[in-house]
């Protein structure tokens, strides 16, 4: 039987840096560097670890928050890099090729509520804030995050920097 991974909760350091990463989707930057690695990612119903290795890591200055991913892909041929429907209409029925994230601003009492957003291999974005009940403390949305992807032979790499945060 498979490990449940479902009800895991982890987190990533994200590094202080007074320089902001480039953002090209190269990961290149001496920021990226220094920046803690998190990998052995599972799948979205969290039975089981992703079938391509991937790794993510982040670093924030006093204006925004950065977020590095590497997605190694077997056959880089075949990934779907864009939604047949505007990013804001976003749907896993079409098989894009994507990495989600969540991200809980209050560590300490997540019950407030969840930034989600999604990365698509083309550089499309979907983001949502998610409000649990009774908590108005954050928007309903990230409004200004800008993302970058590349391509490499055996991997794609996106760097989303959400401004809001």
């Amino acid at each position: 039987m498979a490990k449940d991974y479902s009800k895991e909760i982890r987190t990533i350091k994200a590094l202080k840096s007074t320089t902001a990463p480039v953002l090209n989707g190269d990961l290149s930057d001496n920021v990226w560097a220094k920046a803690q690695k998190e990998k052995d990612f599972r799948q979205p119903e969290g039975k089981e670890l992703s079938k391509a290795k991937t790794e993510v890591m982040t670093c924030w200055t006093s204006s925004a928050l950065y977020i590095g991913m590497i997605c190694y892909e077997p056959d880089m041929k075949k990934i779907k890099r864009k939604y047949m429907e505007p990013a804001d209409r976003f749907t896993w029925k079409y098989g894009t090729d994507e990495i989600e994230l969540f991200i809980t601003p209050n560590y300490e009492n997540p019950e407030v509520g969840y930034f989600h957003f999604v990365v698509s291999a083309g550089g499309q974005i979907y983001q949502k804030y998610h409000r649990r009940i009774g908590a108005n403390s954050f928007p309903k949305r990230i409004y200004d995050i800008k993302v970058a992807t590349k391509e490499f032979d055996d991997r794609w790499q996106a760097e989303p920097a959400p401004n809001y945060l």
